[in-house]
């Protein structure tokens, strides 16, 4: 059941990146973080798979404890680019070095890159959720009667807020959860896979939003019309 929703969870990778890639392949118009986004996910999506490989015969825990600094590092960029604030932005900047700094020394000098640091991950969820939660009170606080579920941004920024919200109470008691029953573990396997899986769909959703911008349908999403 688990390499079922596993499967699963990579359907969603790779329906996001195809769907992105066709959103943004054929149009040079739109911000750079919807550009780069289709290729982090299937980046995301080629990680998921070697540390698969690796699980088989070994641990895959070095490979999830690097790209975690990654990804949190990555998804503070595009949010960095969506949001309009610029004091908030210079916020986002000294949080993400700090956020570095910890990561690095719990990761490499402290904890050891073969385990687990519940630590990294949360102080980077909780990151990443203030400021994409910021971002979608800035979206709602703009004046005038615009439709924000069809702004790319709107979804970008809700699924990096559900992701790591979501996950955060399921990831980060891991070890304790390794000794619940089978039937336990079914559960949490479930409830992460419907995260990852509504996260990456709601990227899918920007990418056709933004294809339909670029074809004349809704108005488009720009750098400076993100908010």
């Amino acid at each position: 059941m688990i390499f079922f929703l596993f499967n699963i969870y990579l359907s969603a990778l790779l329906i996001a990146t195809v769907t992105g890639v066709v959103s943004v392949g054929f149009h040079d118009q739109g911000p750079a973080y919807i550009k780069i986004l289709p290729w982090f996910v299937l980046l995301t999506f080629i990680v998921e798979v070697v540390a698969y490989c690796y699980s088989i015969t070994g641990s895959n825990q070095n490979i999830f404890n690097v790209f975690l600094i990654i990804q949190h590092l990555f998804y503070s960029l595009i949010l960095y680019q969506m949001i309009g604030s610029e004091t908030v932005r210079k916020r986002l900047l000294y949080t993400v070095y700090v956020y570095f700094v910890v990561a690095v020394v719990l990761i490499f000098f402290i904890q050891g890159i073969n385990y687990y640091n519940s630590i990294v991950y949360f102080v980077g969820g909780v990151m990443l959720s203030s400021y994409s939660g910021y971002f979608l009170y800035e979206l709602f606080g703009v004046p005038g009667k615009e439709n924000l579920l069809r702004k790319p941004s709107f979804w970008i920024a809700s699924g990096i807020l559900l992701y790591n919200c979501c996950t955060i109470p399921i990831v980060i008691p891991w070890p304790v959860l390794l000794h619940c029953t089978r039937f336990e573990l079914r559960v949490l396997h479930i409830l992460l896979t419907f995260v990852y899986f509504t996260s990456y769909s709601m990227f899918t959703v920007a990418f056709i939003f933004h294809f339909l911008a670029q074809k004349s349908f809704i108005k488009a999403d720009t750098f400076d019309s993100a908010v």
